[in-house]
């Protein structure tokens, strides 16, 4: 993790040393150890988990109710707050105790780079969806960790971040969706609580566990690089 990698030098400065078990074994993916470690990790830092996930649609929805120009400007910022969400949730998993809310604003000091980059892979994801169904979920799936990628090095182009997450991705879009899928008995449940649950536990715990699954990913394309 230095400036000749491909994630370059982000705001992470590289990922804190922090004792974690590796998730991947010869390159498969133990499920449950994943979501048993994210979900330690969801619980001790359960306030800013909490605010990684919830604070941007809370801003993006304020924003969206100014009168006229709201929604405009809501969708012009959601993209870099989200991934703001998704850098806090990096400082988590990897044992940043510095970590606070605030951090969600630190990718806004390369706004313009951010907001083209994952406005140009939900344009092509949204023209490959056009085309057919299928392919298009396959390009989703293949750019899923691009917002994640910006997060750690929020000068990457777009073009290298979807490029790179590609090539993480490669062999692993299946293993994703399981994981995905596996969250669907507790999203049910928060359903049966009007979302509530899902609100404060289940989504601030799966975006823990997809923020530690990229870690894992990344540090598994890079062992084999």
């Amino acid at each position: 993790w230095n400036d000749q990698n491909q994630w370059g030098n982000g705001y992470q400065q590289g990922p804190q040393p922090v004792q974690r078990q590796p998730v991947f074994y010869n390159g498969i993916l133990n499920r449950p150890l994943l979501k048993q470690e994210s979900k330690e990790i969801f619980r001790a830092n359960y306030g800013n988990s909490l605010a990684a996930t919830i604070l941007p649609s809370i801003i993006a929805g304020g924003i969206s109710m100014i009168p006229i120009v709201g929604g405009f400007i809501s969708w012009f910022f959601s993209p870099i707050l989200f991934v703001g969400g998704y850098f806090l949730i990096l400082e988590l998993v990897r044992g940043y105790q510095q970590a606070r809310a605030g951090d969600i604003f630190n990718v806004f000091d390369d706004f313009g780079n951010v907001f083209g980059a994952m406005f140009m892979a939900n344009l092509f994801i949204g023209l490959w969806s056009l085309l057919l169904v299928i392919p298009g979920i396959y390009k989703a799936f293949s750019w899923a960790m691009v917002q994640y990628i910006l997060a750690d090095n929020p000068k990457m182009s777009g073009t290298e971040a979807r490029a790179l997450s590609e090539q993480m991705m490669d062999g692993h879009k299946m293993e994703y969706f399981v994981l995905l899928l596996s969250f669907l008995g507790w999203e049910l449940l928060g359903a049966c609580t009007f979302g509530i649950l899902n609100l404060f536990y289940v989504n601030p715990w799966l975006g823990v566990t997809i923020g530690d699954y990229y870690d894992n990913l990344r540090m598994l394309y890079e062992a084999r690089q």
